[in-house]
């Protein structure tokens, strides 16, 4: 979803989008990193994760000339879970594909490494290319980031 934003979406796009449960009717002021920045006709500022996202309708497209604003660097907070887009140590992966052989479920091993469940799921599917039990080109768009960092890792 995120290419497709980046031509149809430039900042001042006006949209209708659906998002938990609720309606919201706004102007695009900046995505990037999986999150959109929305902000109401009311003032209301809203940050919403792309993947939350049930549908979405372009209201208003701005000029496609525009740059992308980018959103700023969140600082994680203390004893938070690391957040799914800063990405993962060479020891998190290695711990990680451990995890895989010892049978372990995403879910404990993404309380283990302190990191998204989603980020686990990547990870495995990236593996699982890695140790040629499925062709890197079916892999996941998503997953296909982590193919290169794991071949360098596992196979130096």
């Amino acid at each position: 979803m995120t290419q497709w934003l980046a031509v149809q979406l430039p900042p001042g796009s006006s949209v209708e989008l659906r998002v938990a449960e609720r309606t919201l009717r706004g102007q695009v002021r900046a995505w990037g990193r999986g999150w959109l920045r929305l902000t109401t006709a009311q003032g209301e500022d809203f940050l919403i994760n792309l993947e939350h996202i049930a549908w979405l309708r372009i209201i208003a497209a701005a000029s496609l000339g525009a740059m992308l604003p980018t959103l700023p660097e969140q600082p994680a907070l203390e004893g938070a879970a690391t957040p799914p887009q800063s990405g993962l140590s060479d020891a998190q992966l290695k711990a990680l594909v451990e995890g895989f052989l010892d049978d372990r479920t995403d879910r404990d091993l993404a309380d283990a490494q302190r990191c998204a469940r989603r980020t686990v799921s990547q990870v495995r599917a990236a593996w699982e290319s890695v140790r040629g039990n499925l062709p890197e080109e079916r892999v996941p768009l998503p997953a296909r980031r982590w193919v290169p960092r794991l071949r360098a890792i596992l196979h130096p």
